[in-house]
């Protein structure tokens, strides 16, 4: 063979053989981008506009915390609101002589019926009972009962009558108030008469009410009618304050404390510090009472969130 072609020949192999040995690697296919369709609105939908959300709203007592903790007393089927222990501020300086001076309290923590005691649940403990005045009124607050007979009445429910200290928490709150709502008057708060002149006034519109119809009225801890409706017992005997200097000689009688006012008083005696002594065996048509328990461990255990 000619050397000239010996040469083209070992070009060629040089030149062909490492394109033919190489790997030859598959291109992948692009997939090719979804087609995006924009839809036109309909002239309707246009002109039509969209609906706001509506926001759920709680039905709440108004100023009172949405959820307050509570106990369920079976044997009266009473509810009752629970107030951790802490100091709060009892007495006013510029109230009544027996109500200075005003002093820092510590309270143990304690259990107090969110509802003044009923007819229907004192007919549970004696079925024999007309209220006084007599009333068909099986909410209204069961009135014309003496000292003694709330006693009983608490302890067969397996509570006791609330301290005058604890009472006025539970109507104060931790908040020096005037009354249980706030420092200023409010209408629709409180079955209690708007001034001295109404006492006589046979167009009164103030009365015996069923428990719980002024929720503006209500405590800081939900607690229902502390001002107005019935007066209402404490376990407290009548006593000076702490470096209190009054000589007030009922301070001798062994007289119980009343207190919140009733539909039969001014709205000034309805404060939460005003005090009202009087013979435990009195009966009037305008006295009642709730009750109130320790926070032991057999009902902090059974305390559960209420809605207001």
């Amino acid at each position: 063979m000619n050397k000239k072609y010996i040469k083209y020949f070992a070009l060629i192999m040089i030149l062909v053989f490492p394109i033919s040995c190489a790997k030859i690697v598959p291109t992948k296919k692009r997939k090719k981008p979804p087609k995006v369709i924009i839809k036109k609105p309909s002239k309707e939908e246009i002109i039509k506009e969209p609906e706001p959300r509506k926001k759920k709203v709680k039905k709440i007592i108004p100023g009172l915390p949405a959820i307050l903790p509570t106990y369920f007393n079976k044997k009266d089927g009473s509810d009752m609101a629970y107030l951790q222990g802490g100091n709060f501020t009892m007495g006013d300086n510029l109230g009544e002589k027996n109500e200075r001076p005003a002093a820092r309290v510590f309270v143990p923590a304690f259990f107090i019926d969110i509802y003044e005691i009923t007819n229907a649940q004192y007919k549970l403990f004696d079925n024999q009972y007309e209220s006084y005045p007599a009333s068909e009124c099986d909410l209204c607050p069961v009135t014309g009962i003496t000292w003694q007979e709330a006693k009983k009445y608490c302890k067969w429910a397996g509570k006791r009558l609330p301290t005058e200290t604890e009472w006025e928490k539970a109507a104060r709150g931790t908040q020096p108030v005037k009354w249980p709502w706030g420092d200023s008057s409010r209408k629709n708060a409180a079955s209690i008469l708007e001034n001295e002149e109404s006492q006589s006034n046979a167009e009164n519109p103030a009365g015996l009410v069923p428990v719980g119809s002024f929720p503006q009225g209500a405590s800081v801890f939900g607690v229902f009618d502390m001002a107005g409706n019935v007066w209402e017992w404490t376990d407290s005997l009548y006593l000076p304050y702490k470096n209190n200097l009054d000589l007030d000689v009922r301070f001798q009688k062994q007289y119980r404390v009343l207190r919140g006012g009733s539909w039969k008083n001014i709205l000034e005696n309805a404060r939460t510090t005003f005090r009202h002594p009087l013979s435990p065996d009195t009966k009037l048509p305008n006295i009642g009472f709730r009750c109130a328990r320790n926070a032991d461990e057999s009902t902090t255990h059974s305390v559960k969130p209420r809605n207001r």
